[in-house]
């Protein structure tokens, strides 16, 4: 038979959900016991068989009923357990005083010797909960009416004997077992749920005690109604039988140890992180070893140091927190072992005086000892831990281990994988499922993506060398990384470019952010004595869920970062025009490929007029695209797109080329006008811009010093070592030089004073409104002084109106070019306008000689009234 053992302690009061379940399942256990007493009381006092149960079977003696109870207490105490956890199927061999009490005593008569005697051994001797002592009397109350009720329905006459008689004692003893097992797993299930699984691995495993029991009470009984001292004899056989019973028994609970041993396997191989692994395994391991407590120690393998990832109970306060502790090593075994619980500690701690056994078990990888098991205060049906126990504790830590080795080695791949080995921090893998999971998040309104790059850190790893610039890299990315606020990633991408993913209410916000980050990074830093500043370009770029993805936030934060460095600004926020690779853009691309490859490029020329002389001198070329089907297309709608996508220096060499066949007609026909070309960064960064240079002019024979190549100071700063070069050799080479757009850029004069230039241009933006605006005057005035300290030639752009060329001549401006004097023209329409322009155009001295006694020009110095031409 069966009942509820294994006194479970109960957690101390208070509110949390785990006592308030605690106490729910005490409620229904003892709800159960008390319903099934009663209705075991009741039915057999209604006496609802035929049959009268008030009476017995087999007239016996007035000691029989104490006799009776002393064999269920007998039989209470040849026990063994298949323990749950916290709770136990208890399985006795009361079949053979059930078997006789169905036979010699009436059912009140039985009733009371089996429910005293329960009281006697659960409630005195083992000291059972009172809520237990009250649900086993109960399911005994009724079990017993049950057995009464059975039997009589099945023999159908109160005093039939033989054959009859025993076979119904043994289908009502067996019919007894299985109800008692389902009342009792389902009270355990109460407690720890489960109850179908546990009923079918109960079930499996009484297959054969069950019968067995059931045949050994009934034979027994049938024995006694004819030789009652024959009955006697059978307390041999029946306790061997029982011992193989017990065998059984254990065999099944060592098999369900050994099954949940399997899963527990199953369960930490599946968690892939270290904490993972421990918070699952020690879980399990007070479940399958039924402690009140457990612990896993872990040691470091880098330091001393000794960590416990995961504990449950009470925890073994004052265990030692240095490896190197002498308590350690006679706490490492070579195999798990029972330890008293002041052994832990040694004298004078919290564990010091604590009674009781703890199983210390040591947890190995391939390479040793890498932690302790620490398991305590047992529970269940024995209320301390036995040697099994150990070596089963001992098997879960061999299986931790692997585990834990396998966990360590993941979180190792995974590091690596999503870890920027140099400074630790995510790298564009992980930036991107970040990114990924904002942006799939309802609860983000919209995510900002900073995109910091370090402006000419070439340069700090070429004269400091590459262990500086590491150290840079490495405490800008603890800057960047110390920042809060509504950073949630800071990421480095490539070499020394990071991103930052932060959620920004709006791009104001965004943009707020990224002046933060300028102002964390421009702080100095002092490596190995030296001071060390770093300028930053920040892109941002502002997207919400549902609207955008990671990728393309994150390429268009880029591509607003390298706007912000080719122009110098600091910081862009992301924008339509800065994208290179709109739809608009793409097809423009396209088409500027095969406007290159087909020659759609053509010339404009806008003359330079000598404001001294009064004469054309001189051109500047400028490109316009003859679109197929869009007309003439200004430059500025595709250079930076030419820039962006490599196809400047097929376009440049185009220009060039048209230009110097430009001067070489030009020369042919008499005229002495020098041409200017325009240089991009680009163009400057290119080693071969000289040699390709050389070549188109000695291909079409014009001579070096007919090239002027214009260049903006912007241009000078991308990389001012390279750019120098470069336009120092063009000057070697014999062609002039002239800065455009001065005023507009980061001005340096250090530049102006070192640079082989020859001319200076004046920005339209200030001589547009030079005769209006006493500051725009001021402006032009200082940069014509400064041109002209600095013996450079100085000519002014943008100039529509006679006004402005009176002005610029007062100021002492040398030359001028604008509307005013001509719009730009192609080169059939230029040959036009100069053989009939007001002006008198520089000719060559052959020229001069066959024009001699011609009134072919006019004479220098006269110049004419200027019309504004729109």
């Amino acid at each position: 038979m069966q009942g509820m053992d294994a006194d479970a302690p109960l957690t101390p009061a208070g509110e949390s959900s785990g006592v308030r379940s605690h106490r729910r399942s005490v409620a229904s256990v003892v709800c159960l016991g008390v319903l099934l007493g009663g209705v075991g009381v009741l039915l057999a006092e209604l006496n609802v068989v035929h049959g009268d149960l008030h009476v017995p079977l087999v007239e016996s003696r007035w000691w029989t009923p104490l006799v009776i109870a002393t064999a269920f207490a007998a039989a209470e105490q040849l026990v063994f357990h298949i323990e749950y956890r916290r709770e136990a199927l208890t399985h006795t061999l009361t079949e053979v005083p059930m078997a006789l009490a169905l036979v010699f005593l009436a059912v009140d008569q039985a009733m009371l010797a089996r429910v005293a005697s329960t009281l006697l051994v659960l409630g005195v001797i083992w000291r059972l909960s009172w809520f237990k002592l009250v649900f086993n009397a109960g399911m005994q109350l009724f079990t017993m009416w049950l057995g009464f009720f059975v039997l009589h329905a099945l023999t159908g006459h109160p005093h039939s004997g033989g054959q009859l008689l025993l076979l119904g004692l043994v289908a009502t003893l067996f019919l007894l077992a299985v109800v008692e097992a389902v009342i009792v797993l389902l009270a355990i299930a109460s407690f720890e749920g489960d109850f179908v699984g546990r009923v079918r691995a109960e079930l499996q495993s009484g297959a054969v005690r069950y019968p067995t029991a059931a045949i050994i009470g009934a034979l027994t009984a049938s024995v006694a109604v004819s030789w009652p001292l024959m009955a006697l004899l059978f307390a041999v056989p029946i306790v061997a039988v029982w011992g193989l019973m017990r065998v059984q028994g254990r065999t099944s609970q060592r098999l369900r140890d050994l099954e949940e041993l399997h899963q527990l396997s199953a369960l930490v191989g599946r968690s892939l992180h270290r904490d993972e692994v421990a918070a699952v395994a020690i879980g399990e391991v007070q479940r399958l070893l039924r402690a009140e407590r457990a612990a896993l120690v872990l040691f470091d393998p880098d330091r001393a140091d000794i960590s416990v990832p995961a504990q449950i109970g009470r925890g073994f306060d004052g265990l030692p927190s240095d490896r190197d502790d002498p308590r350690w090593s006679r706490l490492v075994r070579e195999t798990s072992e029972l330890v008293p619980v002041a052994e832990l500690q040694g004298s004078g701690g919290p564990l010091s005086d604590e009674p009781g056994m703890v199983i210390v078990a040591p947890v190995r990888d391939d390479q040793g000892v890498v932690g302790m098991l620490l398991v305590g205060d047992r529970i269940g049906a024995a209320d301390s831990f036995d040697e099994s126990d150990a070596v089963r504790a001992g098997a879960i830590a061999d299986r931790l281990g692997l585990a834990l080795r396998n966990a360590t080695l993941h979180e190792q791949i995974e590091h690596e994988a999503w870890r920027d080995q140099l400074t630790g921090l995510p790298n564009r893998t992980l930036l991107d499922r970040r990114l990924d999971e904002a942006l799939t998040s309802s609860s983000v309104e919209s995510v900002a993506v900073l995109a910091v790059g370090l402006d000419r850190f070439r340069e700090v790893n070429s004269t400091l060398g590459h262990t500086v610039g590491d150290t840079v890299l490495t405490e800008l990315a603890a800057r960047l990384g110390a920042m809060g606020g509504s950073t949630e990633l800071v990421a480095r991408v490539s070499g020394d470019e990071f991103a930052v993913m932060a959620h920004a209410a709006s791009a104001s916000d965004a943009m707020s952010l990224a002046r933060r980050v300028q102002d964390t990074v421009h702080a100095p830093f002092l490596i190995e004595g030296l001071e060390i500043s770093v300028n930053t370009s920040v892109g941002v770029a502002v997207g919400a869920p549902g609207e955008t993805s990671a990728s393309l936030l994150l390429r268009q934060a880029d591509m607003a970062m390298q706007w912000a460095k080719a122009n110098h600004t600091n910081v862009e926020l992301f924008r339509d025009e800065i994208d290179s690779s709109a739809p608009e853009r793409l097809s423009m691309l396209a088409e500027l490929r095969t406007a290159l490859d087909q020659n759609q490029l053509e010339a404009f020329f806008q003359p330079k007029l000598d404001l001294a002389t009064g004469t054309i001198v001189g051109a500047e070329a400028l490109v316009r695209w003859n679109h197929p089907s869009k007309g003439l297309i200004a430059p500025a709608e595709f250079v930076q797109l030419a820039e962006n996508t490599g196809l400047i220096t097929t376009l440049t060499d185009q220009v060039i080329r048209r230009t110097v066949s430009a001067i070489r007609l030009l020369t042919d026909l008499g005229f002495r006008l020098d041409i200017s070309v325009n240089l991009s960064t680009i163009d400057l960064l290119d080693d071969t811009i000289v040699e390709r240079v050389e070549r188109i002019l000695a291909d079409a024979g014009v001579l070096p010093g007919q090239l002027t190549l214009e260049i903006t100071e912007t241009s000078l700063l991308a990389d001012g070592a390279r750019t120098l070069a470069t336009v120092e050799a063009l000057n070697r080479m014999g062609s002039k030089l002239s800065i455009d757009d001065f005023g507009t850029g980061f001005s340096s004069l250090s530049y102006l004073r070192t640079l082989p230039a020859s001319e200076l241009k004046v920005d339209r933006s200030f001589v547009s409104n030079l005769v209006l605006d006493e500051r725009d005057e001021v402006i032009v005035r200082s940069t014509i002084d400064l041109g002209h300290n600095l013996g450079l030639r100085v000519v002014a752009e943008g100039v529509e109106d006679s006004g402005t060329l009176d002005r610029l001549r007062m100021l002492g401006c040398d030359a001028a070019q604008g509307y005013g004097i001509s719009r730009p023209l192609p080169l059939d329409r230029l040959l036009v306008w100069l053989n009939s322009c007001t002006f008198p155009v520089a000719r060559t001295a052959a020229a001069d000689e066959r024009s001699s006694g011609q009134d072919l020009s006019r004479p220098a110095g006269t110049v004419r009234p200027i019309r504004s031409v729109r």
